[in-house]
């Protein structure tokens, strides 16, 4: 009988140990986070084109006109054949850089940075840098003289933005 009271009494004496010691633990805060929406650059834009449509704006913002529909037809017989559409997409940029006269040269871009900046946003994202990305690429172009007017060409067209319109 004594050894059932002992029992009882450690027991006892636990729960009260667990009580006490959760009862002097200190509460987690609590944190409230407003929702923020979150745009990207260019935000408006919510068409994605068509492989086609791709294609098409490309040649045109590069080779300043119209692919014919027999080369466009052509172009996607290759471009739908191929699984990898971003490996397509690279290659369709890089040739038509390729092929452009209307890339400028390095020393016109260098003359005047923020007009070439400008000119291509307009040309190719349809709309004028933000201060903060006019400033970056200015800087990038500037700071960097191995960059070609090719390369920020290839790295406009190549980005999330100009698969929208």
């Amino acid at each position: 009988m004594n050894f059932c009271v002992d029992i009882k009494w450690h027991q006892l004496m636990a729960v009260t140990g667990m009580v006490l010691f959760a009862a002097c633990t200190k509460p987690e805060p609590i944190y409230e986070v407003n929702p923020v929406v979150v745009n990207i650059q260019g935000g408006t834009k919510k068409a994605l084109k068509s492989d086609r449509q791709f294609v098409s704006g490309a040649f045109a913002d590069l080779l300043k006109k119209q692919m014919s529909s027999a080369e466009l037809d052509e172009t996607m017989v290759c471009y739908a054949s191929f699984s990898d559409k971003e490996l397509m997409r690279d290659m369709v940029i890089r040739d038509l850089l390729r092929r452009s006269t209307h890339v400028p040269d390095a020393a016109s871009m260098r003359a005047d940075v923020s007009k070439f900046v400008r000119d291509a946003y307009t040309g190719f994202y349809k709309r004028e840098p933000s201060d903060l990305e006019r400033w970056t690429i200015e800087q990038q172009i500037v700071q960097d003289t191995t960059l070609s007017p090719a390369m920020v060409y290839y790295t406009f067209m190549s980005a999330e933005e100009y698969r929208y319109f």
